[in-house]
């Protein structure tokens, strides 16, 4: 349980959980183990999240990955049809809690939550990290969550994850990804999501969030 207190801190603790990968969206996992769901379904009471700003280490190549995927996770997010999503702005959580951006690292100010459903009416918070960017063959993104219950303060569901274009079945993954969820024509053959670091990104973040608790 996460208190609302200025000692708050998210040690994000990951559960290797054994996945079992059906057809599907889900088929574009491969590899995926760093992802820890406290419920099996989306509480009913749950309705808006609210997305923070996506954070990374001071990095040259992941503060430009950041600034290309922000919009992506955002689409990504609203593709599973879960919950309705509202993206919180640097500007209005700076107003709220005395900085633009916060990781689920963080300690937080025993105001931050009450903030955020002040301003966004939302049910929950998702803290977005980006952890790694390569944007040159073989590519890699890594990405951290943690979706937060603003009245509980549980940790719904968090994931630490990295996928490396360098690894074959990540490869097979993203190929499949594209031909189902991209459109890219079969004789493509996947080069381009594995030389475009947006549509590699996008194909990261959509397996993971895959893996969310049900509706």
């Amino acid at each position: 349980m996460l208190k609302h207190a200025d000692k708050t801190r998210f040690a994000f603790k990951t559960a290797l959980v054994g996945l079992l990968v059906f057809g599907g969206a889900q088929a574009f996992c491969a590899g995926v183990e760093n992802v820890h769901s406290a419920v099996k379904t989306v509480p009913v009471d749950l309705r808006r999240i609210a997305v923070l700003p996506l954070t990374s280490e001071r990095d040259y190549d992941l503060e430009e990955g950041s600034r290309a995927l922000s919009t992506v996770l955002i689409e990504e997010l609203i593709k599973t049809k879960k919950f309705e999503v509202v993206r919180v702005s640097p500007d209005t959580l700076k107003s709220g809690t005395g900085r633009v951006a916060w990781s689920g690292e963080d300690a937080l100010p025993a105001n931050f939550f009450n903030a955020l459903s002040n301003a966004y009416g939302c049910d929950a918070v998702l803290f977005a990290q980006l952890t790694t960017f390569r944007p040159y063959a073989p590519m890699a993104v890594g990405w951290r969550f943690k979706l937060v219950n603003i009245t509980t303060g549980q940790i719904l569901w968090a994931a630490d994850e990295t996928f490396d274009s360098g690894e074959p079945d990540v490869v097979s993954a993203a190929k499949r990804f594209a031909r189902q969820e991209l459109g890219a024509r079969m004789n493509d053959d996947g080069w381009k999501v594995l030389h475009s670091p947006r549509c590699f990104g996008r194909y990261s973040v959509a397996s993971l969030l895959t893996l969310l608790p049900e509706r």
